[in-house]
Order: structure tokens, then sequence, then C-alpha cells
């Protein structure tokens, strides 16, 4: 099985995403955390995060709301799941 890193931290949750990281939800004692592949991408995503990187605003913005309604969801349903999608061209997700 493959390692996972387990988050807390919404912001850091989108920027994985928006960098391409497979980002899923758990709960666990009522909390909800987001898990992503503790691999040398991840590490590497959150080490440029910490350099204060230009990103595009409309974008960080979608992919936070996605997944604060993710997170939502987790909380009254008892329901973690994967985010599935990827940023189009036209800023859309697939699914």
């Amino acid at each position: 099985m493959k390692k996972m890193l387990e988050l807390s931290d919404l912001n850091e949750a989108a920027f994985l995403e928006i960098e391409g990281i497979e980002v899923k939800t758990t709960k666990r004692a009522g909390r909800v955390y987001w898990t992503v592949p503790a691999d040398q991408r991840t590490y590497e995503a959150l080490a440029r995060l910490r350099e204060d990187p230009l990103v595009p605003a409309l974008t960080f913005i979608r992919h936070l709301k996605k997944l604060r309604a993710v997170m939502l969801d987790a909380r009254s349903n008892g329901n973690g799941y994967e985010i599935r999608g990827k940023e189009t061209d036209h800023g859309r997700a697939d699914s």
C-alpha cells in the first residue's frame, strides 16, 4: 500500500491539487483530513508552496471552493471520497 501524508490545511490541499497531485478526503474522530501520496513530488510541491509562488487566483479559489464543499459534505454525511477531475483549458473540472 502506498504511504499517504495527512494534511489538515485546506489551502495546502488546494495548492497540491492545482499541482496535479491526487487529493482524497478522510474523516476521523469528526474531523476531515486531506490525504495525498507521501512521495517526492508531493514534498517538492509543498516546498514550492513555502516559497510563495504565483498561482492564478481564480484557479486557486475554484479548487478551494471545491475542496471546501467536499469537506462540508464529509462532515455532514461521514463520507470521505476521492476528488476526481482535472483542470481543462476552460478552467472546469472534467469528471
